[in-house]
């Protein structure tokens, strides 16, 4: 599944040495959080949701022309 991801998401997870994508992930990627989908992500601690708030933000940079320099961005969670 990581080959069919954008490069930039590529190369992020590359550089973090992740492998393999978790099942909330990969639905998350089928549902559209690549095409700017709203999604709630409701599942198990340390199943990978930090990681699919990171694909969105990644996108929204890419899809304004941002991937240049420093990026910051805020991702936010209830607990």
């Amino acid at each position: 599944m990581i080959n069919k991801l954008p490069k930039i998401i590529q190369e992020n997870l590359s550089k973090r040495k992740i492998t393999k994508l978790r099942p909330p992930q990969e639905l998350s990627i089928n549902l559209g959080v690549l095409q700017c989908k709203s999604l709630v992500i409701s599942s198990p601690t340390s199943s990978g949701k930090t990681l699919v708030g990171e694909f969105a933000m990644i996108k929204h940079f890419e899809s304004k022309g941002k991937t240049q320099g420093k990026i910051q961005a805020i991702c936010t969670c209830c607990l």
